[in-house]
């Protein structure tokens, strides 16, 4: 294979509130990537509930392919592959379309599950079946609101996919998810690893629902061709095995040595860390730690948690006001500010505010703090909060590990934030690694280079990863100084 001839490969990437979709170049051992379309989606009303606007995303997805193929012309890709958010899903007929649209996890509908579950199975015994305490937003919560408020539509139903896996399904028809989704939905037997059919049974989760899921990364379908502008595309792979957005940016800095915890940071904060080999936390900490499976079959531990969703939901009110922040501006505005306030960034008070600035000001003034006064000030409490908690995560995975972390890899929307990144290192009191910006992007990319060969094994691909992207590292710093 000529290695010096450019390969493309391309990655459609799914995110909460936009989708991108993104030409990977691969030419002598470095990854170059082009996004061509960029798209902002937003949650909408349909039956009273927060569904995502499956339509809207579904004509945007190949509106952006369409770009990709003009501008790549007569270079066919190598393969596609998409990955996204994990828990939402919509549910397929017998034809294999959707017949119920995929609500948004940010929607009432699991208000009180935790409470109903406890009722039919105790949390020790949860634990014991998928490694770690009920969640409301995991697609186990959604159906079992469904499955109370909703059983015949889970009966009529013939399949669910979760968003990536829908999308993979319009582009080649297959029904599958893979081993990264399946384990985020917490219906996966961490015993036996395989779809849990007696805690569905006592959840009424009717089993013909769940798909098909792939362990290893590889060839789920070949794209099919709908639109003249994509016919020269027909038959190209479609590669699953890192559905979920998390696990491919994890992907992208594997293999980590065993001193390493990572941080994927963007709407959602992911502390986690590889445990070669599934590890179950101790019931103390069920509550807490929760055991995710990332791409290859493998496992790690996080702390899940709230991320940059708090800055993203204040600067929707700040526009409001009529005053349009960057996140470059944000940051300067925060090393500036004198504010030494922190928040409980994981209080469910912040969740699904009706106003984040006024919750965030609240919270400030109930604990006898300093009270923001300006965007500064809010943007300074905010990432500073958001890497206060992430230290603590990190020292809870390290705990439970048994391991002496040396270092702590920030990953995704993060990483271009030099203060929030400083801070991290300060708070973990361990230096801090950030890069790459695009982790879930490069790590859907370099797994569709090994699928198809391009790269052969860890080493060629961690050679790759260092030849084309920079890092950045910050040491730990007294705060006093």
């Amino acid at each position: 294979m000529d290695k010096t001839k450019p390969v493309a490969f391309i990655a459609i990437d799914l995110g909460a509130s936009n989708g991108r979709i993104i030409i990977g170049s691969l030419c002598s051992g470095k990854l170059s990537l082009k996004t061509v379309h960029r798209f902002e989606h937003a949650i909408c009303e349909i039956r009273n509930k927060k569904c995502w606007d499956w339509q809207f995303i579904q004509d945007s997805i190949f509106q952006g392919l369409k770009i990709a193929a003009g501008i790549l012309g007569d270079q066919q890709p190598k393969s596609i592959g998409c990955t996204s958010w994990a828990q939402d899903f919509g549910l397929l007929d017998k034809k294999g379309k959707i017949c119920y649209p995929p609500v948004s996890y940010r929607d009432n509908r699991t208000q009180g599950m935790p409470k109903a579950f406890s009722v039919i199975i105790k949390p020790t015994e949860l634990h014991c079946h998928n490694g770690s305490a009920l969640m409301p937003i995991t697609t186990l919560c959604q159906l079992k609101a469904m499955a109370d408020a909703e059983q015949e539509t889970l009966q009529e139903a013939n399949g669910l996919l979760h968003i990536a896996d829908l999308v993979n399904c319009l582009l080649c028809g297959a029904v599958k998810t893979d081993w990264t989704m399946a384990t985020a939905s917490q219906m996966i037997n961490v015993n036996n690893e395989a779809w849990d059919e007696q805690l569905l049974r006592k959840m009424s989760i009717p089993k013909k629902l769940l798909p098909e899921f792939i362990k290893q990364p590889g060839v789920i379908g070949s794209f099919q061709a709908t639109d003249k502008e994509l016919l020269p595309w027909q038959g190209i792979p479609v590669i699953s095995g890192g559905g979920h957005d998390t696990a491919a940016a994890v992907y992208a800095i594997q293999p980590l040595p065993a001193n390493a915890a990572f941080v994927s940071l963007g709407t959602w904060s992911m502390p986690g860390i590889e445990t070669r080999g599934f590890l179950l936390p101790e019931i103390s900490e069920a509550e807490e730690l929760c055991p995710l499976g990332i791409p290859g079959g493998d496992w790690a531990l996080f702390h899940p948690g709230t991320g940059l969703w708090l800055i993203q939901e204040c600067r929707k009110e700040w526009q409001k006001q009529g005053k349009t922040c960057e996140y470059s501006e944000l940051v300067n505005l925060a090393r500036n500010s004198p504010s030494d306030s922190l928040i409980p960034v994981n209080d469910p008070r912040f969740f699904a505010p009706k106003n984040m600035l006024e919750e965030i000001r609240n919270c400030c003034i109930e604990q006898n703090f300093y009270e923001p006064n300006s965007i500064g000030d809010c943007a300074r409490i905010i990432f500073r909060s958001l890497a206060c908690q992430v230290s603590k995560s990190v020292k809870l995975l390290a705990e439970s590990t048994g391991q002496e972390l040396q270092h702590l890899h920030v990953l995704s929307g993060a990483v271009n934030n030099i203060f929030l990144c400083q801070e991290i290192a300060n708070f973990s009191e361990i230096p801090v690694i950030a890069g790459p910006v695009e982790a879930t992007v490069v790590g859907n990319l370099l797994l569709q280079a090994e699928v198809g060969r391009f790269i052969a094994g860890k080493q060629e691909k961690q050679a790759v990863l260092q030849a084309s992207f920079k890092l950045k590292k910050y040491q730990p710093k007294d705060p006093h100084e």
